[in-house]
């Protein structure tokens, strides 16, 4: 349904770019920081230019997020909302938590696709 235009693997996730977001994969044992988020909001405004997106977080690997990056990506204006993709209890918890920081909609699925679709929906409404 979705088909992926662009595959870039970076030191610390892989990226998987779609017309209307991103899907990523943060590798084990990052600490997810400002750096890192850096990094990756000029990637992705590279890739986006002006059209808006959604950032999907594919959390498949046991990682570390600081919650305080939410507060920089209000800078990044394509970026729609976040959704986060788990099938872990304590991924989920702490999803809930960064939730409550992102400026935009956030939501939780279970599946990459259910995402994919949420994504979609989000950019075309």
């Amino acid at each position: 349904m979705f088909k992926v235009e662009k595959i870039l693997e970076l030191d610390y996730a892989s990226l998987r770019f779609y017309p209307d977001f991103v899907v990523s994969e943060i590798k084990p044992d990052i600490i997810f920081d400002l750096y890192y988020l850096k990094d990756l909001v000029e990637i992705c405004n590279d890739y986006f230019k002006d059209r808006p997106f959604v950032y999907i977080s594919h959390r498949k690997n046991s990682y570390t997020v600081n919650p305080m990056i939410y507060l920089n990506i209000k800078h990044n204006k394509g970026l729609q909302g976040i959704a986060f993709v788990s099938k872990s209890g304590s991924s989920l918890i702490t999803a809930n938590f960064e939730g409550n920081f992102s400026p935009v909609p956030y939501d939780f699925f279970n599946s990459l696709d259910e995402a994919k679709v949420w994504a979609n929906k989000l950019i075309n409404n």
